[in-house]
């Protein structure tokens, strides 16, 4: 009976190696997301498609972005218009992450991404609110749509300014 319960023990030991290792090498991807594999720091695969894979345990670690839209609602601001009049704006974006390799190496994660776009935003949102007069911007005859008051060279036409 003795050779049975340490046999019973070392099944049960190697089995949970076994686990411990085989979860440590395999991993799943969604359809919703992109994974870019990274090696001691640097990213050495990306990966589109879903489906099991394998990576190399306590060497390679998983990032992993979402291919879908993103949606980011920024804090409401206080905007001066032409005539020194406040103007509370509340605004949001609506992003996507395109190139993951750049996106990693750039900004790294969704949070700090949207930190640089806050900074981008509200300053274009400032920019373009302080060229105009209050009552200029509440009548519906001056300003045909919101996308005639950006200027060609203003950074908010750029689909994504970081990745």
């Amino acid at each position: 009976m003795g050779i049975f319960k340490n046999m019973k023990a070392a099944l049960i030991i190697s089995a949970a190696i076994v686990f411990i290792i085989g979860s440590g090498i395999l991993f799943t991807v969604s359809e919703y997301e992109k994974v870019i594999i990274v090696r001691l720091g640097k990213p050495v695969k990306m990966i589109d498609s879903a489906g099991l894979n394998v990576k190399l345990p306590f060497v390679d670690n998983v990032v992993r972005y979402p291919k879908m839209l993103i949606e980011y609602d920024f804090p409401t601001a206080e905007i001066l218009t032409k005539d020194k009049k406040t103007m509370l704006v509340d605004n949001y974006s609506v992003w996507k992450i395109v190139e993951s390799k750049k996106f990693l190496e750039t900004c790294q994660t969704i949070p700090s991404a949207q930190a640089r776009l806050d900074d981008i935003i509200y300053s274009v949102t400032r920019e373009v609110l302080g060229k105009y007069n209050f009552s200029d911007l509440l009548s519906e005859n001056k300003i045909d749509s919101p996308d005639s008051m950006l200027t060609p060279d203003a950074p908010a036409q750029m689909s994504h300014p970081t990745a």
